[in-house]
């Protein structure tokens, strides 16, 4: 559920929250959303470097 909320929360422009999240699943990339993706550890890393680059920015 947590990745959901990350990858959502990241979406949402909600980069702080989102960050949270992605501390708290602490790398495992075998749940949803990020299976649904060919590569699965890139989706994440896509959407938490995301949110983390642009949680730094504001």
């Amino acid at each position: 559920m947590r990745h959901l909320l990350a990858y959502f929360l990241t979406r949402q422009k909600r980069y702080d929250a989102a960050l949270a999240q992605f501390r708290l699943v602490d790398g495992h990339v075998g749940a949803l959303p990020w299976k649904y993706w060919s590569d699965p550890a890139e989706a994440f890393c896509h959407w938490r470097d995301r949110a983390a680059h642009r949680a730094r920015r504001r």
